[in-house]
């Protein structure tokens, strides 16, 4: 049989196909703050009004493909007040809140200048969440909205990857007034819930217009990540005004609740709250803290923590797997975080029954001062193990890694040598981090607000090492605090790292060697940080107080 020959598409029938897939997509333009659903032709063309946001959405999720929703209130701010839950997001779309000059971005690096003028407000809406992305919604991505007073969440993302949360005002309306500074404008529950397999999500981002300001009620908690892998939060102002300077409300900042896998990204937030900074539960793994402010405002100074401890990591006292491969800090630049001003701990990994051991918790370079316990606290209350400052570290945590025990530290303008002692597993090579404070901490334990330096070392066959390792020369007086880190290895490197051991003062004078090895230090301390902790330790003296 002969072969028919195929005739090109005529002009009509290929812009009839281009149309059908370009027809896919819509944008609705909101330009009614009303409540009303989507009847007849509502949002399908300026013509056609009022277009609600619960229609504009309804008629997104009918529509194929990846839709588009903008607002257009001629520039004036308004206040959309559903009376009921609006519908889920269930089709792909993009909440944009700053499109069509509807609203203005961020442009600080440091502190929030946006203007959102739509805020989506459900205190009308009973205990119903604010906008909930379901299966189906992938990706989509919501953008410069105001989120208040839902009895709910204020954004739910469940069950759905690629989600994106970027330059909105969640449980604020930024103004700091009217009940806003007091947090009276938060969500009931969290202002941001990441949950069941959202993977890939991400609120905030790499630029300052991507900054979100999430603020949660006094005793609720501003962003959750429940049984997520792979979630990334990122420059955001967390439980804090738009400055980043004073705390608003919110109880817990960051809860990370049985997060398994890929793991989840903190990266660059500030982070204020009532009670705990980031509360770290319920077997989560590979998690990882990096280059955060934790109870310190975006100027590097103001106090924004609460009465708990800044990172707490704990298996909750009924999962049957405990929190492990937990990086705080990091040796590359930008990575360390700031934990400072807590009420408890800086950081405190506690066990709280016989739950498997709590294993690689690893805490890098991290700038830790100012709080009202240990700066680095291990504990295990079900074994009574290390519930006081220099007990031996508990052996269900972090393998029981104790800290290096300083016994001088004595420098001139070359440098300081610090004559130290470690015992642990026996044959394992041990990072030691040496940090300088203006002060010992109460207890004679840390904390460790610079760091200095760090030295590599192994241990022998009886697992200890006796030695000296020489850092860059600080000024005389500075008090000075060591911790171990185990490597282990195989793969990436991973650590256990010790709490933070006893503190010396530096000696002036030649620098002496007695006995066991010398281990020159990577020297990381730059002139600027010499030049601060040299002033800090002729403001502060040399009498030892609370405040390293």
């Amino acid at each position: 049989m002969p072969l028919t020959p195929i005739r090109p598409l005529s002009a009509a029938l290929l812009l009839a196909v281009l149309w059908c897939g370009a027809a896919q997509a819509a944008t609705f333009v909101v330009t009614h703050t009303s409540d009303e659903p989507l009847s007849g032709a509502m949002c399908t063309s300026p013509g056609f009004e009022p277009c609600t946001l619960r229609a504009a959405i309804q008629a997104a999720n009918a529509n194929p493909g990846a839709d588009a929703i903008h607002f257009d209130f001629s520039g004036s701010p308004q206040t959309i007040a559903p009376a009921s839950a609006l519908p889920a997001i269930a089709d792909p779309v993009t909440i944009d809140g700053y499109a069509d000059m509807a609203g203005i971005p961020n442009t600080l690096l440091v502190g929030h200048n946006a203007e959102i003028r739509v805020r989506i407000d459900g205190a009308s809406a009973g205990l119903a969440h604010g906008l909930v992305f379901a299966p189906g919604a992938s990706p989509s991505v919501l953008r410069g909205l105001a989120i208040t007073r839902f009895g709910g969440h204020g954004v739910r993302v469940v069950g759905v990857p690629n989600v994106t949360i970027a330059g909105n005002f969640i449980g604020t309306d930024g103004t700091g007034a009217d009940g806003d500074e007091t947090a009276q404008l938060a969500n009931g529950q969290y202002g941001v819930l990441i949950g069941n397999g959202a993977a890939s999500a991400m609120v905030g981002g790499f630029n300052p217009a991507d900054r979100n300001l999430i603020v949660g009620n006094a005793n609720g908690m501003a962003v959750g990540l429940d049984l997520n892998p792979g979630a990334t939060l990122r420059g955001n102002y967390i439980g804090t005004d738009r400055a980043g300077t004073s705390r608003r409300g919110t109880g817990m900042g960051i809860s990370i609740d049985g997060n398994q896998g890929i793991g989840s990204g903190i990266y660059g937030n500030v982070i204020g709250a009532n009670g705990w900074g980031l509360y770290i539960r319920n077997g989560s793994s590979r998690v990882a803290l990096r280059g955060n402010s934790i109870g310190v405002g975006a100027d590097g100074a103001a106090n924004i923590a609460g009465s708990a401890s800044g990172v707490y990591i704990t298996d909750a006292g009924q999962s049957l797997e405990s929190p492990s491969f937990i990086s705080v800090g990091g040796t590359d630049p930008g990575e360390p975080n700031t934990i400072a001003n807590w009420g408890l701990n800086g950081i405190r990994a506690q066990r709280n029954n016989a739950s498997p051991y709590m294993a690689m918790l690893t805490f890098q370079r991290n700038s830790i001062y100012s709080n009202g316990a240990l700066g680095i606290e291990l504990i295990d209350n079900y074994a009574s193990q290390g519930t006081a400052p220099g007990q031996p570290a508990p052996a269900a945590i972090n393998d029981g890694q104790n800290p290096p025990a300083i016994q001088s530290a004595i420098g001139d303008a070359q440098g300081t040598t610090v004559q130290l002692s470690f015992t642990g597993a026996p044959g394992t090579a041990q990072s030691f981090e040496v940090f300088a404070n203006t002060a010992c901490d109460a207890s004679g334990w840390g904390e460790g607000r610079t760091f200095v330096s760090d030295a590599l070392v192994n241990t022998d066959a009886s697992g200890n090492y006796s030695g000296s390792i020489t850092v860059p020369a600080v000024p005389a007086g500075t008090w000075l605090t060591v911790t171990s880190s185990r490597s282990f290895s195989g793969g990436s490197p991973e650590y256990a790292t010790s709490e933070f051991s006893r503190c010396v003062q530096v000696q002036g004078g030649a620098p002496v060697h007695p006995g066991g090895g010398n281990v020159a230090a990577i020297p990381t301390l730059g002139h600027a940080a010499l030049a601060l902790l040299s002033a800090l330790v002729g403001l502060f003296g040399l009498r030892q107080r609370r405040g390293a």
